[in-house]
């Protein structure tokens, strides 16, 4: 079982992007699966698995076959949980035991950083009310949705409603209710034109 690679996972004040590159460190070639990756994040399992599985579709570089739909199904099953009030979500077994290298997430990692601390740089604890109890879970409701517009591997695509997701993962992290607001908001229109325009796809269909 593969153990949390130092304090930073159990640190409650560490921020997201440090907590990503903890988690990449460690030899290259070790493989971790997706239930090691989330057993070490503890209560933080909701919002940090969210915001891992949504990341990958937000990287720049050639879109990755199926990608958006392999993160996309365990992202909304754990946003569902999330809506019903689940620290510790159940992922299916074929889902948990997907593994990958940890050279690869230290690299994932690399990548992901510089937009996670721009981001981070702008987010403080403020309007407590918007990032506990209803709050939490309409956002996960929402997250929820936005995870059901991955599972098309539509290229280019899926990166808005994934940005979306990290934006309210990473303002609910940071316990900052304004920027959840915000990013709430920003979940919404995502949601509703993406949706518009795949009635339209559809409706032009039949």
């Amino acid at each position: 079982m593969t153990q949390a690679p130092n304090d930073d996972v159990a640190d409650a004040s560490v921020t997201t992007s440090r907590l990503l590159q903890s988690l990449g460190r460690g030899e290259p070639d070790q493989r971790v699966t997706v239930s090691e990756v989330l057993s070490v994040l503890g209560d933080r399992v909701p919002l940090f698995a969210m915001l891992l599985l949504a990341l990958p579709n937000t990287v720049p570089g050639p879109p990755i076959p199926g990608l958006s739909t392999i993160t996309g199904l365990p992202l909304a099953i754990i946003a569902l949980q999330l809506v019903f009030g689940r620290r510790k979500p159940w992922v299916p077994g074929w889902i948990g035991r997907r593994n990958f290298s940890r050279g690869n997430l230290a690299a994932f990692a690399r990548a992901a950083t510089p937009l996670l601390r721009r981001m981070e740089s702008l987010l403080r604890p403020r309007w407590p009310n918007l990032v506990s109890g209803s709050a939490e879970r309409a956002m996960g409701a929402l997250c929820f949705a936005l995870g059901a517009m991955l599972l098309p591997p539509l290229p280019f695509v899926t990166i808005i409603p994934a940005l979306a997701i990290v934006l309210i993962s990473l303002a609910m992290i940071a316990r900052d209710g304004a920027a959840v607001m915000v990013a709430g908001v920003i979940g919404m229109v995502v949601l509703s034109v993406l949706s518009s325009l795949l009635f339209l796809g559809v409706d032009a269909v039949t």
